[in-house]
């Protein structure tokens, strides 16, 4: 056998499902909560930063999705209108229903006699107890009156409002007085009932709560309906939806939120620190938001508990300062000690000498017995010579003992001195009687240069007063220790002695400074517990608004009733968001523009003598004669149509109704079912038209305003139809001049419906939001023919996006994209001129059925993803018009339909499923004229992802794309490096989250979740770039790494309990910190604490290495007050507590592979024993390799890496690199082997070798 080794460059290809005879060795079997770096290597996952607990946030449930009751009409039931009612029993909590009692004879349907009136007044009106022209009574109605005066008239859907009763369908009419509508002078508006109802019951879902499942039955008491005495309902939920949608809004730096849509209400909170903000559901009393709603003292209230959370914030971060400040004070009370002994040798290969030198110590030598003192420096590594005297060690002094307090004396805060072999001696002193007392302190110690230190004995003369004050040096910083001469012969053969350097430092601090600091710190910890105490009390009053302004439930027209997270969608432009309820039918709104008109007119378009101009109005007929010449009177345009006016004014018969005006050389007419005119000098010297003409030109200059007319173009053909209406000049909207323009037909209906069409989220200036309907455009010119209306009416919309300046919508297999610049216009601007900006309904065509879910925009143009196809929605022209758009088959690739894709910069990704897996597929090189780039990314993990993920977030910046479940910890992540020509490398991975995953998403470099323990909904970011610059662990080296904890929180609020304090303590005999989790524990999971090095508030230097502890404590107490009890004072003292997570690296069996590692082909038939592997690590703290073998009971062992300076706690270390050799001696088929991280610090896996023995088993030719 041959001894061989084999390297595995690196670890970066992650996880294969390949058997392990086909992994190439670069191939993992398993990577748990691992990241790859591709500079930096196979690194342990970055922990999650704590942000905040989500106040007020949904966990994860079911709401009802729809339900079944045996509610019937019931005339002891009180006949009324019930919004969101609730109901009990079932497994959950929280649903209401909408139930809705009708009397006989209730109103449900009419007509009414509206048209536009320039004297109606704009606005929204409510008529209550509405009688009937015969025997009903109580209907309630909502009349909307637009700016051109029309009319709208509705039921009223709220609460307590109803159709009435004892009505009609027999010609019964309603009358809304115009003094209810403003009182603007316009006439009365007319309702003539069409339909009522007998006695029945509706029952329909206002809110599906949370928690209930399929088979559930809930009970509606008549406790809720009235108390008339009906029968209870019971309702029986059919299905179920999932609970509570999440999203997130991501502006810039300083504008990031995360949002929920649960129990009928958006709720937001900012993504920079978990602060709630305020969303504005509506008007109180309307779109079920409360009657006692407030939304200003829910703003209110809500900023003062958002600023009083900050104080308190801010409050623990001035106690940690001053806590600090006080340590250090403390720290500073006592002198400190320190010995320090360090020699080097020196080899001369020419001289074959070896030569010792000290790098710290003292050193006496020379006839002139010369003490010279090193210590050697780490940073320039070279000995200092911190002093050099002849006959005796001299340095700077540490303590003076007085001779003589001298005369004359007044106090000082520094006194300078002289005699002394050294310089730079200052003191300060207090005096009695001009006599400087015996207290004294050193200032400035003096001895700044080798040659300026002092001795011992040395007597110093302080200056000022009489000159006369003398003190004896009796201690200086620097002192002989153990005389090391015996023990460095190479060094005693020179004649020199050598001694240990004791080093004493002086306090650093006075009493006088740490009762100062004391002081500050209490100071500090009572605005803490004011803080607390404010915030509390702000909370509460919080609270009270949110209660009141608590939806218990949605009317019948609300756009979100019902809606489950799947049904909802978003997607934000700057400050609004656009909110989808994919589950709603588009409809129109009932409202029809003006009947066509009865009215006429009559043109005099040529004025002469001697001529009769006839009108046959209704079978009357009406003439005028012109005078026969100009002396027998006027003959023009005016003269006729006076004339004229006057004869159908005074006419009879059928034509005694009709009301002519004169306008101009015109006549207006109303009431006419009947219209002929002839006369004049000359065909066409006398014209009439009815609401149509076939001439534009022949369109009067001067016209009753408002009035419309239909240009027929072409008899045969409807599609070149033009409607026109008449604007006058006039500021009162007076007939006479004005001008033609384009207008819709009548009788059609020209408004989208805003209560089913998606709806809007504004962030306002003051940072609240708010959730309104969109007023979307109306159809203002055109007809069905002309003008049709959108194909997403009478159809659900499936997406939202934005392309080209428009904004688009997906419905069915088309897409439709509004006017360019204008996102809430979906009709033409003209009947008559096709424009480049008009909006684009286009279909994608195919020989399966199409159904669009979701689109991505790349450079070609939109690709548009179907159940089974995918499309590009592209132009060959620079400009997008309805035109130049065209729609082809892209791919023909099944996509779930509810994962939208996702942007991977170069490429596009989406999700296929099996029955029990899921797929990941890319899209890359998509173009106008050539079939796109496919390639399945799961390929060597066909059985990795389940087929239950729901929830996929991708960074193309970061090349990311990560795939999880709602309800389950284990996110699945795929990485890739790319370049210009090819995926240089790719990695899947999996992360084991701290919680249950509800939410995730990318913000640039940063990882966020939305997790769940069960009872809380936290929010974690996780920093993606490994060389952080920022760490809060640092190596003699300067590399700064993170810790690798979840919930991680830096420096959270502790007391200190001392055995005697007067605090409450922990013990009789305790000396513990107890710390308090921001966060309530979760049960199962271990939590630690890292105390680091330093003060808080304090830096260390480029080369001074973290020191502290990692401790492991027991959590106690109950939420929201959980701690934990560590032994010591760590008051002001940097730590970090957060709960572990383990890394787990399954290397597969090692093969020997002859040929380059890519190559995949290895020797799976040899004989091959392993005796050892060596792995290269960066970054890291311990590693543990566990190595299973067959037969034999599993071993582990554990490399740290412990050197001088270096973070240590007990047994753990990290070092900026390193390599592990760990014994195997057993066959390469016999060896499990793990890589494992199991405490709070990094780890960096850079590669591997093994060595061992190998026989091919083949015979082979000598």
């Amino acid at each position: 056998m041959s001894t061989i080794k084999q390297n595995i460059p690196t670890f970066l290809n992650g996880i294969s499902q390949q058997p392990d005879k086909k992994k190439i060795p670069t191939q993992l079997k398993d990577a748990i909560n691992t990241y790859p770096d591709y500079a930096l290597g196979m690194l342990k996952r970055p922990g999650g930063k704590f942000i905040s607990n989500l106040y007020n946030a949904e966990n994860i449930s079911t709401t009802i999705a729809s339900a079944s009751h045996n509610g019937v009409g019931d005339n002891s039931r009180n006949a009324n209108r019930y919004v969101a009612v609730a109901a009990t029993g079932g497994s959950g909590s929280g649903a209401t229903f909408n139930v809705h009692a009708r009397a006989a004879g209730e109103v449900l349907t009419f007509t009414h006699n509206g048209v536009s009136d320039t004297n109606r007044i704009e606005g929204k009106y409510h008529i209550t107890n509405a009688a009937g022209s015969a025997s009903g009574q109580g209907c309630d109605l909502i009349v909307l009156v637009d700016s051109e005066g029309r009319p709208s008239v509705s039921l009223d859907l709220r609460n307590n409002k109803a159709g009435g009763s004892g009505y009609n369908a027999s010609g019964e009419t309603i009358t809304i007085n115009d003094s209810n509508l403003g009182n603007g002078s316009a006439p009365n508006v007319v309702l003539t009932i069409t339909s009522v109802a007998s006695v029945s019951v509706d029952v329909s879902l206002s809110s599906g709560g949370k928690g209930y499942v399929t088979g559930d039955t809930l009970t509606i008491a008549d406790s809720v309906l009235g108390s008339g005495g009906g029968a209870a309902i019971t309702v029986t939920v059919a299905s179920t939806k999932a609970y509570g949608k999440w999203f997130s809004i991501l502006r810039d730096e300083n504008e990031k939120y995360v949002g929920q849509y649960a129990d009928d209400t958006f709720k937001i909170w900012s993504l920079l620190d978990g602060s709630v903000r305020k969303v504005e559901m509506g008007i109180a009393g309307h779109d079920g938001v409360p009657s006692g709603c407030n939304y200003t003292n829910l703003q209110t209230d809500l900023l003062a508990y958002n600023q009083d959370v900050l104080d308190t914030s801010d409050a623990t971060t001035e106690l940690n300062s001053k806590q600090a400040d006080y340590t250090e004070k403390n720290d500073g009370q006592a002198e400190t000690r320190a010995s320090h002994w360090e020699t080097q040798f020196d080899y001369d290969p020419q001289q074959g000498t070896i030569k010792e030198e000290i790098k710290s110590g003292i050193l006496k030598s020379g006839v002139n017995n010369t003490w010279t003192v090193y210590k050697w420096n780490s940073g320039t590594s070279v000995a200092d010579v911190k002093s050099m005297s002849d006959g005796a060690i001299s340095g700077p002094v540490l303590t003076l003992e007085r001779i003589s307090g001298g005369t004359g004396y007044s106090a000082t805060t520094v006194g300078t001195t002289s005699n002394g072999s050294g310089t730079g001696l200052t003191v300060t002193y207090t005096v009695t009687g001009g006599v400087i007392d015996q207290l004294i302190t050193i200032a400035n110690a003096g001895g700044a240069t080798p040659t300026t230190g002092y001795k011992i004995d040395e007597v110093i003369t302080v200056s000022g007063g009489g000159g006369n004050a003398t003190f004896k040096v009796i201690a200086l910083t620097y002192k002989v220790g153990q005389d090391m001469t015996n023990e460095h012969p190479h060094i005693a053969s020179t004649g020199k002695k050598v001694y240990e350097l004791i080093e004493t430092t002086p306090a650093a601090n006075t009493g006088a400074q740490l009762s100062s600091a004391s002081s500050a710190m209490d100071t500090a910890q009572t605005a803490y517990n004011n803080a607390v105490t404010a915030e509390a009390s702000s909370k509460n009053a919080y609270d009270s608004e949110v209660t009141a302004c608590t939806i218990p439930g949605l009317p019948n027209n609300g756009y979100l009733r019902g809606a489950g997270a799947d049904d909802i969608e978003l997607v934000t432009l700057n400050d609004y968001t656009f909110v989808l309820n994919k589950s709603k039918t588009v409809e129109l709104k009932a409202d029809l523009t003006d009947p066509a008109s009865t009215d006429a007119f009559v043109v005099i378009a040529v004025a002469n003598y001697n001529s009769t101009y006839r009108v046959l109005l209704n079978g009357q007929s009406i003439d005028y004669t012109t005078p026969e010449d100009a002396g027998a009177g006027d003959a023009d345009a005016t003269q006729i149509v006076a004339n004229l006016v006057t004869g159908i004014n005074n006419a009879g018969g059928n034509a005694a109704n009709c009301v002519a005006t004169a306008i101009g050389p015109g006549i207006h007419i109303t009431k006419v079912t009947d219209l002929a005119v002839l006369g004049g000098p000359q065909d066409g010297a006398i014209y009439s038209f009815i609401s149509q003409i076939s001439d534009i030109s022949m369109l009067p200059s001067q016209c009753k305003h408002g009035y419309k007319v239909k240009i027929i173009n072409s008899t045969n053909i409807e599609a070149d139809d033009l409607w026109v209406k008449f604007e006058s000049g006039s500021s009162n909207y007076a007939s006479g001049t004005g001008s033609w323009i384009e207008t819709n037909a009548p009788a059609i209906q020209y408004k989208l419906d805003p209560e089913t069409m998606p709806h809007q989220l504004v962030r306002e200036t003051d940072g609240s939001f708010s959730y309104s309907a969109i007023t979307w455009e109306n159809r203002d010119v055109g007809d069905d023919i002309t003008n049709p209306i959108p194909s997403f009416v009478g159809s659900t919309i499936r997406n939202m996006f934005f392309f080209r300046n428009r904004f688009g919508l997906l419905s069915g297999g088309n897409v439709i994209l509004s006017k360019a610049g204008s996102f809430y216009d979906f009709f033409n601007g003209s009947a008559m001129i096709a424009a480049d900006d008009d909006p684009i309904d286009i279909s994608a065509s195919s020989t399966k059925p199409v159904f669009l879910n979701y689109v991505k925009t790349v450079s070609a143009g939109l690709v548009m993803f179907s159940d089974n196809e995918q499309f590009l929605l592209s132009t060959d022209s620079d400009i997008l018009s309805p035109e130049s758009a065209k729609v082809n088959t892209l791919s023909d690739y099944e996509c779930d339909l509810n994962i939208p894709a996702i942007n991977l910069g170069t490429s596009l990704a989406f999700v296929s499923k099996t029955p029990l897996y899921s797929r990941l597929f890319e899209l890359a090189n998509i173009s106008t004229t050539d079939p796109p780039t496919s390639f399945n990314t799961t390929g060597i993990v066909p059985e990795l992802v389940p087929s239950t993920i729901d929830n996929v977030a991708g960074s193309p910046g970061m090349s990311i794309i990560s795939l999880g479940t709602a309800g389950s910890s284990t996110v699945y992540q795929y990485r890739f490096y790319q370049t210009a020509e090819k995926r240089i490398a790719s990695t899947w991975y999996k992360w084991d989250l701290t919680g249950d995953l509800i939410d995730q998403f990318f913000d640039v470099s940063t990882f966020y979740t939305v997790i769940t323990d069960g009872t809380n909904i936290s929010i974690m970011s996780y920093d993606l770039r490994q060389a952080s610059e920022e760490g809060f662990l640092t190596l003699p080296t300067g590399e700064k790494t993170d810790v690798c904890m979840d919930y991680y929180n830096t420096n959270p609020y502790r007391q200190y309990h001392k055995a005697g304090s007067p605090l409450t303590p922990i013990d009789v005999n305790a000396d513990k910190t107890r710390v308090f989790l921001p966060f309530t524990h979760i049960a199962g999971k271990k939590l630690a604490v890292v105390a680091l090095g330093g003060y808080i508030g304090g830096t260390l230097g480029a080369t001074q290495a973290s020191v502290g502890a990692i401790l492991y404590p027991t959590v106690a107490g109950s939420a929201p007050s959980q701690y934990v009890d560590i032994d010591g004072d760590y008051r002001g003292k940097n730590i970090i507590i957060g709960y572990i997570y383990t890394m787990t690296v399954d290397l597969p069996k090692f093969y020997y592979s002859p040929g380059p590692a890519q190559d995949g082909k290895s020797d799976y038939t040899s004989d091959l024993i392993i005796h050892r592997i060596k792995v290269s690590t960066g970054l890291s703290g311990p590693v543990k390799y566990n190595v299973n073998l067959t037969g034999i009971p599993s071993r582990s062992e554990t490399v740290s890496a412990i050197m001088p300076y270096t973070y240590t706690a007990n047994d753990v270390a990290m070092a900026a690199e390193g390599v592990h050799e760990v014994s195997v001696f057993q066959r390469n088929e016999n060896i499990s082997l793990s890589i494992v991280g199991d405490t709070p610090l990094p780890v960096s896996l850079l590669g591997m070798t093994w060595e061992g023995k190998y026989n091919n088993k083949f015979y082979s030719h000598v």
